[in-house]
């Protein structure tokens, strides 16, 4: 129950950091924030065109204390992403 419930707020935080701008523009701020950081993570890593590899970064909060995280890291990614491609067929 974890995983689907971590799964959907993986989703529906990649996807309000990268379409939305929210109330007083709040999530610009927070996503040309973002942007802007430079080295390791730099623009490549935080790439906010791509929904595949942004929500990869996303999920690295929600995997941090999993017993196995890379597994749970990876998992919790492509369950938001499969997601994604759903909302994405039925919004057509």
């Amino acid at each position: 129950m974890y995983e689907i419930i971590a799964s959907l707020a993986i989703w529906k935080i990649t996807v309000m950091l990268m379409e939305y701008d929210g109330p007083l523009d709040s999530v610009k701020f927070i996503r040309e924030s973002i942007q802007n950081i430079q080295g390791v993570l730099g623009k490549e890593l935080l790439n906010f065109d791509c929904f595949f590899c942004f929500s990869t970064v996303v999920a690295i909060p929600f995997a941090t204390f999993s017993p196995n995280f890379i597994l749970y890291w990876f998992a919790l990614s492509g369950i938001a992403l499969l997601i994604n491609a759903i909302y994405e067929r039925l919004e057509r």
